[in-house]
């Protein structure tokens, strides 16, 4: 760029990359227990922790020592995503993966009202 701009007047540096910060999540606290149990109850299945590479604002969170936890549908290789917009219902995938959608908001719910109920 310095070559191509050759202009002493303007200075070209690297700008500092905004690096999302390091932090994890115990697997060994009272609300991935609550977390744990009610998907063992809606899935009758055992929760499985993994890492996606989707990003939110957690990670800043967990690099203040703050315990966050993320719930998804539990969708296979065929359901996964496949994109939004008009037609996406069109599939019997979709229309499962909307289903299971549901049932993962369903879940948050019900994780959260035991974890409230357990603080009061």
């Amino acid at each position: 760029m310095r070559e191509i701009i050759n202009d002493p007047a303007v200075d070209v540096t690297w700008a500092p990359r905004d690096i999302r910060p390091a932090g994890t999540s115990s697997l060994d606290t009272e609300a991935f227990r609550v977390i744990e149990s009610t998907i063992s109850r809606h899935y009758d299945t055992t929760t499985l922790p993994t890492m996606s590479t989707g990003a939110n604002d957690m990670a800043y969170l967990r690099a203040k020592g703050i315990q966050c936890y993320g719930i998804g549908p539990a969708i296979d290789i065929e359901d996964g995503p496949q994109g939004n917009g008009p037609g996406t219902m069109n599939s019997v995938g979709q229309r499962y993966r909307y289903f299971a959608l549901r049932g993962a908001f369903k879940l948050h719910h019900r994780a959260i009202t035991r974890l409230v109920h357990r603080a009061v």
